[in-house]
Formats: C-alpha cells, structure tokens, sequence
C-alpha cells in the first residue's frame, strides 16, 4: 500500500514537472504572461515601460527583465532605467493567503527627476510602487534590493548629482533581532559614494552605512548612520566621520575629523530647532562661503579655531539665533587676531551680537552687529576700548595717540557685496 502511494505520489510530482517544462518553453505562453505582467505594472506605476521581453521561470515563480526604462504617464517629470530586474513572488503566500508578496532587485538603476521646494516627482513614483494593489489576489512588494544607483535631481536652477556604488536594502518583514512584529526596515551601504552639485563635487569616497526602521504604531521612521567621507566643501584633506541618528521628534550628528582638529555636535528638532556646538578650524568657514557664493576655491586660507555654541531656528523670514561664537588667533596674511568673540542675541528677523575684538595690549574694540534678513544686508560698528597708538620704532616715534571710546568705525554690506 505504501509503495502505491510513493508511486502515485511520484507520478503526480512527475506530471507537474513536466508541464511545467511544456509551459516554461511555450514561447506563446511567456509572450502573452509577460505582456499581461508589463501592461499591469504600467497601470499600477501610471507609468510607461520599456524593455526587453520579460523571461518567466514558472519552477521558481520569478519574473526577468534586461534594459528597461521606466518613464511617467502622467505630468511628473522623471525617469529611470536599469541593466536587470528580478521579481521573485512568493509561492506560500500565493498559496496560503491569496497575496502576491514580490522580492524584487534592480541592478544598476540610473535615474534622474524634478525637485521643488514641495515634492520630489520620483519619490512620489516610489511610494505608488510600494503601495498594495487589489486584483485577483492582493499585490504587496515585501522586500526591495537596489545594487548601485545614479541619481540626477534638476533643482530650480542646480543639478545635484549622486553616485552611490553599493546596496539599497528595503522590506517589509519580521526581524526577531531588532523587533518582534513584521514593519519596514532597511539600510543602505556606500562604497566610494559622490555626491556634487552643479559638477562641484561636495562629498566623495564616502564609505559606511545608513539603518532605518519604520515605527508600525505611528508610522514614524528612525534613522542611524555612520560614514566616513572626504569633504572638499570644507576641507579637502581629511577623512570626515558623519555618525548619529534621527527620528520624526529630532535627533544628533556628530562631525568629527582623523586629525581631531573639528568635532561639532549637530542637534535638531521639530519644528526645526538647529544647535550646534564644538570647534572647528575658522578656515572651513571661509572655505564653504567661497564655493557656494563663487565656485571657486578658497585660495587664501585663514588660520585660527572657532568655537560655537549656538542655537538657531529657521522660519520664512530668515534665521533667530542666540549663543556665542568665538575665534581665537585668527591670522589674515601678516595681520592677527587674538580673540573675536560674538554673542548673538534673539531677534525676530535679524541677526543681532555684541561683538569684541582683542589683540593683546596693542588695541581692543567692542561694538556691535546686525543682519536683516528680509533687506539682505548688514552693519558692524566698532568702538576702541583701549588707547590706540601708532607703532613706535627707534627712528619713527609714535605720531597719533587715540584715547578710548574715540575710534567710531561703521560698516554696511549686501548680497551684492557693496559695502560702504
């Protein structure tokens, strides 16, 4: 009786497998399931796809594509292609719960989108991927592997560029190790990763990782990282290590330096509160405002180290700050300063601080400074605090004395760079 059974078992198993073979090599049957698989995912994207033939394994329940491109249907302007695709369905959920759960893993995707201030066109082409679909049996992709990305963003006037050699990894799915219950996580590995802006490159050589995780009760996402990068922006000479985490309530980063020259902590919160605290050297400031005001290189470097420790809060009409801000032994060319301390003062929609600038005995002078945000433009006054006098040599006595409070200088500058 047994062995009736192992046979009849075995030539029920013998007969599926050989019409699945008949069917794998139907070349009708593959045109007509790929078209029909092509046609359903151009409705679920609103989205248009060009590829080549879809190769269908029905023993693995996985569906191929080579060289497709993906383009909008509707009034969104972007657009990605990939070398291969692979979509593997579930055969026990398909089984056990009449639901599609698809594994899906795009090979080398070169995409490029629009950018406003409000949307990223692409991104919400992503969210209606991941989004379950209803026909005969509910669709519901589960898991998301992207295996090296280049990614154009067209944003107002600036093209940002992205090359990021590496492993996208996203699914929806149980973890015991990290959480008991099934919710989105993911992470994303960088190796030698780019990023420029406007062929400026801001980052680059950027190795480590990002973790991310989805909260299922209130749908919240957290985030840690840890990347280690060159950045010419503020020095091209170091390696930099960015690590920290963040969450929908706020989080920290932390920048630090190999020569341990800067270490600045980052804290944020919503609505968006920025503090910053730590020190760095003053050159890197100078460095960021000469590419991103020119383009150009900071060829004139500056020497001293800042400390900070502020608080700033971004609105519509500019940025309140309070805090201080101190520079010691600054040096412009031959010229040095021992100490320039600001201590910024909260205001609705200026920049305002009570500045004091000290070089040992030989002069000191204490003023102030504002900067309006909504006429984009500034003053400095500044006042001797101590007597002034002219050097003194052996052969040239001194031919001015100033008494204190009696050196008044006024400064006034705009975006322009008209000062007066």
């Amino acid at each position: 009786m047994l062995r009736l059974t192992l046979r009849i078992i075995t030539a029920f198993v013998a007969s599926i497998a050989l019409g699945l073979w008949v069917i794998q090599h139907s070349s009708a049957l593959q045109d007509t399931v790929g078209n029909q698989i092509i046609q359903f995912i151009e409705e679920s994207w609103s989205a248009r796809i060009s590829s080549s033939k879809p190769r269908i394994n029905f023993f693995t329940f996985s569906v191929y594509l080579e060289k497709g491109t993906i383009t909008p249907a509707d009034n969104k302007q972007f657009s990605w292609s990939f070398d291969a695709c692979h979509v593997h369905v579930s055969p026990i959920a398909l089984l056990l719960q009449r639901a599609a759960h698809l594994y899906i893993t795009f090979n080398n995707i070169k995409a490029s989108t629009r950018a406003t201030d409000d949307k990223i066109d692409l991104l919400e082409h992503i969210q209606a991927i991941f989004e379950p679909t209803t026909f005969d049996v509910d669709i519901e992709p589960k898991a998301l592997t992207i295996n090296n990305i280049d990614l154009t963003i067209a944003y107002n006037d600036r093209v940002i560029t992205c090359q990021t050699p590496g492993t996208f990894y996203i699914a929806n799915n149980n973890n015991y190790g990290r959480f008991k219950e099934e919710t989105w996580h993911g992470s994303l590995f960088l190796d030698q990763a780019l990023l420029k802006l406007a062929n400026t490159p801001y980052a680059y050589g950027t190795k480590g990782r990002v973790d991310f995780q989805r909260n299922k009760h209130d749908g919240t996402w957290r985030f840690s990282t840890k990347l280690v990068s060159k950045l010419p922006v503020i020095d091209p000479i170091p390696h930099y290590t960015v690590e920290g985490n963040w969450n929908a309530q706020g989080g920290e980063l932390l920048l630090t330096d190999g020569e341990e020259k800067t270490r600045l902590a980052c804290t944020f919160s919503y609505p968006l509160t920025i503090g910053l605290k730590g020190s760095f050297p003053v050159n890197h400031v100078k460095t960021a405002a000469t590419l991103l005001a020119s383009n150009t290189k900071n060829v004139n470097p500056l020497g001293g180290t800042c400390h900070v420790d502020v608080v700033l809060l971004p609105d519509k009409q500019g940025v309140r700050s309070s805090g201080s801000v101190d520079i010691f032994d600054m040096n412009i060319a031959n010229a040095t300063c021992q100490h320039l301390g600001i201590n910024l003062q909260p205001s609705t929609h200026h920049i305002t601080g009570v500045i004091a600038l000290d070089q040992s005995s030989a002069y000191s002078m204490a003023g102030s400074l504002s900067w309006d945000w909504k006429l984009a433009q500034g003053s400095l006054t500044l006042t001797n605090t101590r007597q002034l006098l002219a050097p003194t040599t052996t052969n040239s006595p001194s031919t001015y004395s100033i008494e204190p409070n009696n050196c008044h200088v006024a400064i006034t500058c705009n975006t322009k760079g008209l000062c007066k």
